[in-house]
């Protein structure tokens, strides 16, 4: 048996008839051996892809330069001196990050932008000097991987410096895919 019809039997499975046509154009076996592969491969990925949970299979990937906005802390009406904080976000994806805050309140915030190599407020440490933020105004901050100071998960400690009788207070986070 000559190898291209042992490589036919054991690879995929079927043997070459005793007729045998002469081609029209020369047939390149590698090519279709490569196809053949390529082929199987694509159902196999298929396949993967219908078991996984529909979350998952309907998310759109992500495309570089792309941009994406989280909202950690959306319309939060602080009427107190007590220190807030923003909802974990996750970073490590992303080679920037804006810091957008509103400041809806009628009196100033201070923000501390927290970060951690877990997805905890246990032991953070602070990424740069805390901030204000008058009342009725917005300020934005950079994170990056290119600074001293980057971990993968990051968070906000708001508070205000007087107590407020209106408004509230909104914090995104706005990464840029690398």
């Amino acid at each position: 048996m000559p190898p291209e019809e042992e490589i036919f039997k054991k690879e995929l499975g079927f043997e070459i008839g005793e007729v045998r046509a002469q081609p029209r154009k020369k047939f390149d076996f590698e090519e279709f051996i490569a196809r053949l592969l390529k082929e199987k491969e694509a159902e196999k990925e298929k396949k993967e892809e219908q078991s996984l949970p529909l979350k998952e299979t309907t998310e759109e990937k992500k495309e570089k330069g792309s941009v994406e906005e989280i909202g950690v802390m959306v319309d939060e009406r602080i009427r107190d001196i007590e220190v807030h904080r923003t909802e974990i976000t996750d970073v490590h994806d992303y080679d920037i990050v804006t810091l957008y805050v509103y400041n809806g309140l009628d009196k100033t915030i201070q923000v501390q932008l927290k970060g951690n190599k877990i997805a905890s407020y246990i032991n953070p440490v602070n990424v740069g000097d805390p901030f204000t933020v008058p009342p009725n105004s917005s300020v934005a901050k950079n994170l990056s991987i290119y600074t001293a100071v980057w971990l993968p998960y990051s968070f906000c400690e708001v508070k205000a410096l007087e107590v407020p009788t209106s408004g509230a207070v909104t914090i995104k986070y706005i990464k840029r895919i690398p």
